[in-house]
């Protein structure tokens, strides 16, 4: 739930950063002898902010106060005024690109997660097929490499990816990724014990925001 008290916090200080760009812009044109009234965009951005953190108080202020994002990641907020700032203030040059940009770097995060971890989908049931043909696991267990995306990334991704074969670290060395680095670790899952083998389990992922649970059932 932590992604998404940080995604209402963020949205709130972008269109905080978007009113507070509109003053200033009004007192540089003025200084220069030019008439600017932002006072409409003034408004409809405070009020947006407003609604914004009155959402986030309402519903996530008890589990997730503001020191969390100031303490954990105060640049998540810092980018977000700064990019609320700017659009405000250059909004007939800054506008319509930031936002292809910012459609542009989500497809890619999924496309880059999706053939990274090729057994996740993007949305729907998380499963995977295990066959095992011999008494190879003797413990009766199997290893799943889990990697978890950042709370703090700001594009609407799944925040878990699973997969059966081994990630290695330099595999997910990716520039968008850079500023909040993946986390991939790997989780033992119990198998039920079977007489007979070949055996065939089907694994399923379930989760959340903040946590995942991985069972394990035998279906043939």
């Amino acid at each position: 739930m932590i992604f998404s008290a940080a995604l209402i916090f963020g949205a709130g200080t972008l269109f905080f950063g978007a009113a507070f760009a509109c003053p200033v812009c009004a007192i540089i044109a003025k200084a220069f002898r030019r008439r600017a009234s932002r006072f409409s965009c003034f408004c409809v951005c405070a009020s947006v902010s407003v609604s914004f953190f009155a959402f986030y108080v309402v519903r996530f202020f008890r589990s997730f106060p503001p020191n969390v994002f100031f303490s954990q990641n105060v640049r998540f907020l810092f980018f977000a005024f700064l990019i609320g700032f700017l659009i405000s203030a250059l909004w007939k040059f800054l506008l319509i690109p930031v936002a292809v940009f910012y459609c542009f770097v989500w497809w890619y995060s999924v496309s880059f997660l999706r053939s990274t971890f090729p057994e996740c989908t993007t949305f729907g049931e998380q499963a995977l097929f295990l066959d095992v043909l011999t008494s190879e696991t003797e413990k009766n267990a199997t290893s799943i490499f889990v990697c978890r995306v950042s709370d703090f990334f700001p594009f609407p991704v799944r925040r878990f990816w699973f997969s059966s074969k081994k990630i290695e670290p330099s595999s997910l060395q990716n520039r968008v990724f850079s500023f909040y680095p993946l986390e991939i670790f790997e989780k033992e899952v119990l198998l039920p014990k079977v007489e007979n083998l070949p055996a065939r389990y089907k694994i399923e992922f379930l989760q959340t925001e903040n946590d995942f649970e991985i069972k394990a059932n035998q279906t043939l």
